[in-house]
């Protein structure tokens, strides 16, 4: 293995360039070749030293790179200076390019309840769920490279780059080094990077499976030698000899580092070969330091300074000799015009659902925006695991190549939750796609708690772009609640039960917007405890309520949320009608003595209807800072049920059931037949994914809905309460950590509201 003082005995050893008086000797000018090493993050410490040597006037004739070296060479070989990738690089959101989210509001509405709430999804083949081969699929990291890649489009040979450009991978098929040095250049940067358990690996065609090039060989400085280089400057930021025990905690980070032990001790067999070598103090760096980008590239300018007046003097002779290799301009296209559109591997069907979800069309123009827009609208079904792109000429404009890889058939979920009011939960899920009928999904999840929900539903696609929807499906909850007597005490808790099942037709209007209709039989029980009992003497011998009816509802549903747990900017609204037919109220009763009694009591009630509109916005006031507003309202009729009434109270996660949140009071303390709500809160993010709630909210309530505008315009204490709260939350990758207190405004009754984890 190698160390800092190998590196500064063997730069002693070459710091005489005996090549280059060669060259001079002979009058020629001498190529000269770049090699950016991997390193993570550490790597864009190469653009600040390619910053200084185009200060003292150096021009690479040829560039090679491995991993993160891959990506800053690839974008420099495209024409891209390096003012200006480090502008993508300090603007980009690196939080967002390296995880397998887009934002929630690119999800259609269908799929948004399937989407960022379990910790790990794992693919099942044969029967039996695997570990995913990466834990990043990479989309916004393909995405992003793409985007900054346009310009290649139609060049399909690295060396004909304005610089030539090579980048390594690894191949864990066949094991051993793949020069990458054709096809399109984003593919190739992201399979550089493929770092083994992080990133999944790449397939660019059919005899290669790719894995970060660090693997074999993070420094490739003999590729570089291949293409003709004389003169070699070399960038080494890589393995990190003096690693501490405590940061191979995770199994992640020893898989990692395993994996590039080979690759380390290849470079000192490459070193040697570089004529003048820069190793930029990253000490206090990591391979994940991205949001110090700015301060890792200027680690790589100061050590490029270190040595300003040897490239200066290497600039001055090699551009003696005469001017460097004309570059080949690459077009800075605001738009390619698109011929044909080919989708990779997939049926017929499937490519024009593709093509119509993207929004394309032949002999069309089309600007790198749009064309990013349609792949996140067509991400955002849900039904692929990344969808990368890149263009071929043609005699006329370019030919538009979908490469793209589908989810698996079939796949488990899982995630972990806890709350105050229902206790700790396991959240199981199981979807299969296309079973039975093309164009279909089952999905099951299951909530294994002390207090355990179910949904499962079966969606058939129809039409071009799969926006109607037919669904059957079931749902189900058992909750232990609390109730309260008149003067806000708790008195014990009761048991209620919820299934229904029916059949569901939906329609996607836009991205965000969904029309649907439901048809379907409920079923519900309700049993009181002892204590409340004890308290209500006239339920001593009651067993149980049963409700059942058949029901019909119509709602509108739209959800522009960045983010479905902790957003930051965005809309929701929902407004539902619900028709409640011909409905069986059964009293049952234990009789110490029932010979002559009847143990139930049957009632038929009337048809009942309800009616609910809530509306909720998260605007921006600055780039840490939202303000955010909901107004709720809900109406019911008078002669229903009592437990079909609203659930007031508690904070806004793992909602059941006609459950209205309510800060300042209980979970479910209050059941009401009508309510309206405001509420008006303020969000600031502290650091990142921490952020710091205050808010307020007014909720008037009534039994009787002739009476409830009345008591609103009265501003009546007695239908009237109003809240108050704070409180925190982190985004974590087990899900949204919240700690908030509330009280109402009227007397100081602290309550804590707790969860931990991903919602049902």
């Amino acid at each position: 293995m190698f160390n800092r003082t190998s590196f500064f005995l063997i730069l002693l050893l070459c710091a005489m360039p005996q090549l280059l008086f060669a060259q001079i000797e002979n009058g020629n000018r001498p190529k000269v070749g770049y090699v950016l090493s991997g390193g993570g993050a550490k790597g864009m410490a190469h653009v600040g030293v390619l910053k200084v040597l185009e200060e003292v006037g150096l021009e690479p004739d040829y560039i090679t790179g491995t991993s993160m070296g891959s990506i800053m060479g690839g974008f420099y070989s495209i024409g891209y200076s390096a003012e200006e990738i480090s502008h993508n690089i300090e603007t980009f959101d690196w939080s967002i390019i390296l995880t397998n989210e887009i934002p929630a509001n690119q999800v259609i509405m269908r799929r948004k309840g399937d989407y960022s709430k379990f910790l790990m999804e794992m693919p099942i083949y044969n029967g039996k769920p695997e570990f995913p081969s990466g834990l990043i699929e990479g989309q916004k990291l393909s995405e992003f490279f793409s985007d900054l890649t346009w310009r290649q489009a139609g060049v399909d040979d690295f060396n004909e780059f304005p610089i030539p450009f090579s980048c390594i991978g690894t191949d864990i098929l066949k094991g051993g080094i793949v020069e990458m040095n054709s096809g399109d250049l984003s593919s190739a940067m992201r399979a550089s990077m493929a770092i083994p358990s992080v990133f999944t690996p790449v397939i660019r065609d059919t005899t290669h499976l790719l894995v970060d090039g660090g693997v074999v060989r993070n420094f490739p400085v003999q590729e570089v030698i291949d293409m003709g280089a004389d003169i070699i400057i070399g960038v080494y930021v890589g393995f990190d000899s003096n690693m501490k025990p405590e940061q191979l905690r995770s199994l992640t980070s020893v898989i990692t580092r395993v994996s590039l032990l080979s690759g380390a001790q290849d470079v000192e067999s490459q070193i040697p070969l570089v004529d003048y070598m820069i190793v930029p103090d990253l000490t206090g760096f990591t391979p994940s330091s991205f949001i110090r980008a700015v301060e890792i590239i200027e680690r790589g300018e100061v050590a490029a300074r270190e040595q300003i007046d040897k490239l200066r003097a290497l600039a001055d002779s090699v551009n003696a000799l005469g001017p460097p290799t004309v570059k080949r301009k690459l077009p800075h296209h605001d738009s390619i015009l698109i011929k044909e559109i080919t989708v990779l591997d997939v049926n017929p069907a499937m490519t024009r659902f593709i093509v119509a979800t993207v929004g394309l069309e032949p002999d069309s123009w089309i600007t790198n925006k749009q064309l990013n827009t349609g792949i996140d609208r067509l991400f955002g079904t849900l039904i692929f695991d990344r969808i990368d792109y890149y263009f071929e000429s043609m005699d006329e404009g370019y030919r538009l190549v979908f490469r793209i890889k589908e989810k698996p058939d079939s796949s488990f979920k899982f995630a972990l939750h806890y709350d105050n009011d229902f206790g700790p939960g396991v959240i199981l899920n199981y979807t299969h796609l296309n079973s039975l009928m093309e164009d279909s999904r089952l999905s099951l999840t299951v909530d294994i708690s002390n207090n355990p929900q179910f949904k499962g539903y079966y969606d058939f696609y129809l039409g071009k772009k799969r926006k109607t929807i037919t669904s059957v499906f079931a749902t189900g909850e058992r909750d232990q609640l609390p109730m309260f007597n008149e003067n806000d005490v708790d008195i014990g808790d009761y048991h209620r039960s919820y299934l229904t099942g029916g059949l569901a037709f939906r329609q996607i209007l836009k991205l965000n917007n969904q029309l649907e209709a439901e048809f379907y039989y409920r079923y519900s029980t309700l049993k009181v405890s002892r204590t409340i009992k004890e308290f209500y003497p006239e339920l001593v011998y009651l067993d149980n309520f049963i409700i059942s009816s058949p029901q019909l509802s119509f709602g509108f549903q739209h959800n522009s949320y960045d983010h479905l747990l902790v957003p930051t900017r965005g809309s929701r609204v929902n407004i539902n009608y619900q028709q409640s037919l011909t409905t069986d109220f059964i009293s049952n009763f234990n009789y110490p003595d029932s010979i002559d009694l009847d143990n139930s009591i049957e009632e038929k009630m009337d048809p009942y209807w309800a009616v609910t509109a809530d509306f909720e916005s998260y605007i921006p006031l600055g780039q840490k800072v939202s303000l955010n507003f909901e107004f709720g309202v809900g109406v019911s009729a008078n002669e229903k049920p009592f437990t079909d009434n609203f659930y007031v109270g508690g904070y806004r996660y793992n909602l059941r059931e006609n459950q209205v949140a309510f800060v300042g009071l209980n979970s479910h303390e209050l059941l009401q037949g009508n309510y309206l709500k405001e509420k008006l809160a303020i969000q600031y993010q502290v650091i990142s994914n921490l952020y710091l709630t205050a808010l307020g909210n007014l909720i008037f309530v009534s039994d009787d809905n002739t009476e409830f505008l009345d008591d609103i315009l009265a501003f009546s204490s007695d239908a009237r309460y109003i809240g108050a709260g704070a409180g925190i939350t982190y985004k974590t990758p087990v899900g949204p950590v919240s700690v908030f207190l509330g009280s109402r405004t009227d007397t100081w009754r602290p309550i804590w509201y707790t969860n931990i984890g991903f919602t049902f």
